[in-house]
Parts: C-alpha cells; structure tokens; sequence
C-alpha cells in the first residue's frame, strides 16, 4: 500500500478491501450508513474516487482535511482521462487469461 493510500485511508471510516487496489469506506461529505465512497488506485498510482450518492471528490477530501495534491503521486495534478463507470470495471489484471485466443 503506498504511502498516498495509507494516508487517505486512514481519514476515513470503516474501510473495506474490495478486491485488488479498491476500497469502501462510508463517505465523510454526506455522512450515510453504507459504504458509499469507493477507492481505486489506477496503474500509474492516482487515486480515483467515487461517492455513489453524488458528493464531490473536492467536497469529500475537504471533509478530511485534503486537498487534490493527496490523490496524485509525486504531488503533482495534471489531466486525467478516466472513464465514465470505472468503479463497476474489473482490472486487468483480474482477468481470466485463459479466455483470450492465441494467435
């Protein structure tokens, strides 16, 4: 786990592993019962965030005391294109590898 995800991680309430380099935790901004804040860390070590009830990341890292500067590795923020509905796609390297055909 590196040191980006531990930080954030440890801000928040009970956390739930799900599954390779992704997490639930209850959403500090809108404060519901569930675990409706989910965590991704992406293959070049940015962490995505998504509130399924609607709150913005912004809004969500304020509530915790942190800024944009804690999702990117090296502190840096430059574009990102992520797509829409990343949270429900498996990773790649989740995969079944015995499904692809060899050429």
């Amino acid at each position: 786990m590196s040191g980006l995800l531990f930080a954030l991680l440890e801000r928040l309430d009970y956390v739930l592993e799900d599954g390779v380099a992704r997490y639930r935790a209850r959403c500090p901004a809108c404060e519901q019962r569930r675990r409706s804040l989910l965590i991704r860390v992406h293959s070049d070590g940015v962490i995505l965030m998504h509130c399924l009830n609607g709150c913005s990341t912004a809004h969500v890292l304020a509530s915790i005391g942190l800024n944009w500067r804690a999702l990117f590795p090296h502190g840096r923020r430059r574009w990102h294109r992520t797509p829409y509905g990343w949270w429900r796609e498996r990773p790649r390297h989740e995969s079944n590898p015995g499904s692809q055909e060899e050429r």
